[in-house]
């Protein structure tokens, strides 16, 4: 599991410095040499995605999210366990539910493409 976090990790940073590195050479070539790049604009919305996501997996792990300390603090120990058990529970289950929308998603894509296809 730590080998996972570690790819994680650096699969975020890579992404951002391809990221960063793709949007200096696009404003270099569209602002200097007069001929913009076609596909940035694309690459830099995937790569983003892929940033945030693989950068929520390591905040995660890190235990990094945004919280808000003050509350939490003012809890007695057993509740602010509770709590964090239950958070826990419900982000689990908003992940699967978003998972399983994006199943439906690709499912019902890959019907109107079938029906598109066919002769």
């Amino acid at each position: 599991m730590r080998l996972f976090g570690k790819v994680a990790e650096f699969s975020a940073a890579f992404a951002l410095f391809v990221l960063v590195v793709m949007t200096i050479g696009a404003v270099f070539m569209r602002y200097f040499i007069g001929q913009p790049l076609q596909w940035t604009e694309e690459m830099s919305g995937m790569l983003m995605i892929w940033v945030v996501m693989l950068g929520g997996v390591v905040a995660e792990r890190d235990r990094a999210h945004l919280t808000i300390p003050f509350l939490m603090e003012m809890l007695p120990g057993k509740l602010r366990r509770v709590i964090a058990v239950l958070v826990a529970v419900l982000s689990i289950a908003l992940l699967l539910y978003m998972a399983w929308l994006g199943y439906r998603l690709v499912e019902g894509v890959d019907l109107k493409v079938k029906k598109f296809l066919k002769f």
